[in-house]
């Protein structure tokens, strides 16, 4: 067991039994929530699924909030996490591995009965050194606890996770899997590296935390396919898993999305990490995934030759150009046919 591994585990440990609320998002964060579940159980913890809702009639017990990027300025208010995170019941509040920015008002809500675990560098200096009164750890993210053989179908157990287990099941049924392959492989350029052949992918971000300019009508952002509460769930297992499949398509992945390089990192791919606009993917790099050889952190520096010649390639003038007829067709075709 990691260094880091063992200081989360001993600190839920001595916390249990514990309620799990996991940071709801995108399927980068339903990885993180379905890693530390593996992690629970890999540790023996006893702890519960909350969704978040609901006051708890406990007079008192552990809230143990989920791992990720959602406590930043870019996801609108946190007046609600503030109420339930230090609601009379909550006699602890643990925040699993999470990069905190430029919420002071909401970091200072905190009190001595918080713990957070800090995935990079920044977050722990700017959480401690706003509020002493907060216990604060670095650790890595919780990603790089999953396993995909230890990945099974769990059963819903909140009103909101049935609700996700629903929309996830029509996900599937609707082609998910085969659509993300489509993706992954229109958004790849093979080229000729060191004598082989080699794919290498495009999976960029379009959201507002995106810094990168570089954008073109192939790259590919499944990562945005589906929001979800991240809570336990039958749907979890099949949809990780065709990320993974999809992902492993490609020979080099190139992102500024942080769990799509966890996934390309975990699949033994090369990985070319740019960063997002509050420096996430370059935090995380340098505390946790620079130890693996298979990981380039690029930020906003020119890519390796190789990388830029597969986006020319990808990106060459004829392909824009039937890209572009073709989707002036279509327009055309709804505008005609309705």
């Amino acid at each position: 067991m990691s260094d880091s591994s063992r200081r989360v585990a001993d600190v839920l440990r001595e916390a249990q039994p514990f309620f799990f609320w996991p940071n709801d998002g995108n399927i980068g964060d339903l990885l993180i929530a379905e890693a530390s579940r593996q992690f629970f159980r890999r540790e023996g913890l006893l702890y519960e699924e909350w969704d978040g809702s609901g006051a708890k009639r406990e007079s008192s017990g552990t809230l143990v909030y989920g791992g990720g990027g959602r406590f930043v300025p870019h996801w609108g208010s946190l007046d609600s996490f503030v109420a339930a995170m230090t609601a009379p019941w909550v006699r602890r509040c643990i925040i699993l591995p999470h990069s905190i920015r430029h919420v002071d008002s909401f970091v200072l809500s905190f009190d001595e009965r918080f713990t957070v675990f800090c995935r990079d560098a920044e977050t722990l200096n700017y959480v401690s050194s706003l509020n002493p009164r907060v216990q604060c750890i670095p650790a890595d993210d919780m990603a790089m606890q999953y396993k995909q053989e230890d990945q099974r179908c769990g059963v819903a157990q909140t009103a909101r996770g049935r609700c996700d287990e629903v929309e996830g099941n029509a996900l599937l049924e609707r082609g998910f899997a085969s659509s993300v392959e489509r993706m992954v492989m229109r958004s790849t350029a093979t080229i000729r590296w060191e004598g082989a052949r080699h794919r290498v992918s495009f999976v960029l971000r379009k959201d507002k935390e995106k810094l990168s300019t570089a954008d073109s009508p192939f790259s590919c952002d499944p990562n945005a396919c589906w929001y979800t509460h991240c809570l336990e769930a039958s749907c979890n297992a099949p949809i990780l898993s065709a990320i993974f499949r999809a992902l492993n398509y490609a020979d080099s992945i190139v992102t500024d999305r942080l769990h799509v390089a966890v996934m390309g990192c975990l699949l033994g791919k090369q990985v070319y990490m740019l960063d997002n606009d509050y420096g996430k993917l370059g935090g995380v790099y340098r505390q946790t995934l620079r130890q693996f050889g298979n990981v380039h952190y690029v930020g906003n520096a020119a890519w390796p030759e190789p990388v830029s010649t597969a986006w020319r390639r990808l990106n060459s003038p004829a392909k824009v150009a039937v890209h572009r007829l073709q989707v002036r067709w279509q327009r055309l075709k709804n505008r005609v046919f309705g």
